[in-house]
């Protein structure tokens, strides 16, 4: 009865098998592609490097944060021509500067701002 049972991928939907060298059936498509059109413009020796130029453009690198590398680059050129400024808001108010740290059972442990800084430095906590 083992013989029978297989085990399902996690992500069944989005399952894609890895061919040659860890490439999808489409990424190897794209770079056969490629290399047809070298190997008709430029000759065969071209073409054979074109295709290669092109398996190295379609595989994802981790080190570049799981893209390719025409990805990575599009998008450091992006990021050096649009630099946008992001404004986090406040995470504690202005006034009054006041911090109350409670225990699990709901008993005020200290309480950082009125008091003073220095202060806390005085209590064993």
């Amino acid at each position: 009865m083992d013989d029978l049972t297989y085990r399902v991928p996690p992500d069944i939907l989005h399952y894609e098998t890895r061919y040659l060298l860890g490439f999808t059936i489409g990424e190897l498509m794209l770079a056969a592609g490629v290399a047809l059109l070298g190997m008709l413009w430029a000759g065969p020796l071209p073409g054979l490097g074109c295709g290669v130029l092109g398996l190295l453009a379609v595989r994802r690198y981790e080190g570049l944060g799981g893209r390719s590398l025409p990805q990575y680059m599009l998008s450091v050129l992006r990021y050096r021509w649009r630099r946008e400024e992001v404004t986090l808001p406040r995470l504690l108010p202005a006034l009054p500067p006041r911090l109350e740290v409670y225990s699990w059972d709901g008993d005020k442990l200290f309480e950082v701002g009125e008091v003073g800084a220095d202060d806390l430095a005085a209590w064993d906590v």
